[in-house]
């Protein structure tokens, strides 16, 4: 949820240009490429130690093949219900929610919607609260979804009583 700070990016730009600024009024204009040269070089050091350029077992290899294989079987119009890792891949969907990993989840719930499909794997079902596990299971399993892909730990459920035409059907998890 890194991006749920990002309303601060704005403000801490501000600042810093604010203080680069007070710091130059207080050199020699002779001395103004140190203070620059010092922030840049500290900025370097910190990008550096760090950044982290490769996750190794992030993801699963197989997901390379496995991917585009499961998001083939999902109409570009269907109301998606998705594991946060494949959610970057569905993000310009009108509607699309991220699968909880503990309920109550006021982001899920809110504005809930039943899905075309369900695209998820088995590591989110691995990390998830159980009895919140056990909630979403079941009401799947009740509304009639159906397994139409699965490889390696990738699955993808369909509904087969809606269409990517429908309006979207406001739900509650019981």
């Amino acid at each position: 949820n890194a991006h749920c700070a990002a309303f601060v990016f704005g403000p801490l730009i501000w600042a810093a240009i604010a203080g680069i600024a007070r710091g130059l009024k207080r050199l020699k204009a002779s001395q103004h490429h140190l203070l620059m040269a010092w922030l840049l070089g500290l900025t370097g050091v910190l990008f550096i130690r760090e950044a982290n350029f490769y996750l190794p077992n992030f993801l699963p290899p197989s997901w390379k093949e496995a991917v585009p294989k499961a998001l083939a079987n999902i109409p570009p119009d269907a109301k998606v219900w998705s594991d946060e890792m494949l959610t970057p891949q569905l993000g310009l969907r009108r509607y699309v929610k991220v699968l909880p990993r503990r309920l109550p989840d006021s982001t899920f719930e809110r504005a809930l919607f039943l899905p075309d499909h369900v695209v998820m794997s088995l590591s989110w079902m691995r990390f998830s609260e159980g009895k919140s596990l056990q909630r979403i299971m079941t009401f799947l399993k009740t509304s009639g979804f159906q397994v139409i892909f699965q490889e390696g730990d990738l699955v993808v459920l369909a509904n087969p009583m809606t269409s990517e035409f429908s309006l979207p059907q406001a739900i509650a998890i019981p």
